[in-house]
């Protein structure tokens, strides 16, 4: 049980805090920048929900339960010489639109937001949207019908951006990439005529092993499941102010 300084998820920063809002440490552009990076050895840009959806598909095959509780620093780190010097960055969308469908759901996000914030060295956080599109599906009857669907933006093109400016500035000697999602390919055939000096690197997560990208970028490799389990934050994560962010119920 939590102790006397614990808060739920969706509470992170005071008993008057307003549930829907964005953790503390997010501004109004979504970036949690209250310290500036530094140079680093190895930069590591996560595609959060590329990772997460794999995550969620280790739990459904019950590989291991609370595996979205995860801790990205730890999971980096075993795959680098100790001593390296690693910044990571994780990008993500928040899902408001779940707001009144699945409010706990919506909690959950919020909650593990607000934990990467308050990891130690410094996880930096770029957040997208979510916004509304109309797509053709066909039904059971096989007729194509005209559905609404909320699809994640902003969160490529966010780590495309960085990806281009750590190179640009020479802030790291190599970046890798958490994601199997084709659509960094152009980012991928970039950085071989333009920054030649930056190793670029895939750590495809379980199950979104991509060939094309490997290709463009050897010394690509798969994320192991037994790493994933083995970097889970602890149940509880102290703020700054001393109190608790803790994991989900329904993440646990």
């Amino acid at each position: 049980m939590a102790d006397s300084k614990s808060i739920r998820p969706w509470n992170c920063d005071g008993p008057r805090a307003d549930p829907l809002q964005a953790p503390a440490g997010l501004n109004l552009r979504g970036i949690f920048l209250s310290e500036s990076p530094g140079n680093a050895q190895h930069a590591w840009l996560i595609d959060g929900f590329n990772l997460y959806h794999a995550i969620c598909s280790l739990e459904r095959g019950e590989v291991a339960s609370g595996l979205r509780w995860l801790n990205p620093r730890e999971l980096a780190k075993r795959y680098l010489k100790t001593g390296e010097h690693l910044e990571i960055w994780y990008f993500t969308a928040t899902p408001y639109h779940l707001k009144t469908l699945d409010p706990a759901s919506l909690n959950a996000h919020l909650a593990y937001q607000r934990a990467l914030t308050a990891l130690r060295p410094k996880v930096y956080l770029e957040t997208g949207v979510f916004s509304q599109e109309k797509v053709m599906r066909r039904d059971r009857e096989g007729r194509m019908t005209r559905w609404s669907e909320w699809r994640e933006k902003g969160t490529d093109v966010s780590l495309a951006l960085r990806a281009v400016s750590l190179a640009n500035n020479q802030s790291a000697s190599t970046l890798t990439i958490v994601s199997g999602d084709s659509d960094f390919v152009p980012l991928a055939k970039l950085f071989k005529s333009a920054f030649p000096k930056t190793f670029l690197r895939f750590a495809f997560p379980p199950g979104r092993f991509s060939h094309h990208l490997a290709q463009l970028a050897p010394g690509s490799f798969s994320l192991n499941k037994h790493d994933i389990i083995a970097a889970k934050m602890d149940n509880g994560i102290r703020l700054p102010s001393g109190k608790q962010v803790v994991c989900p119920e329904a993440w646990k």
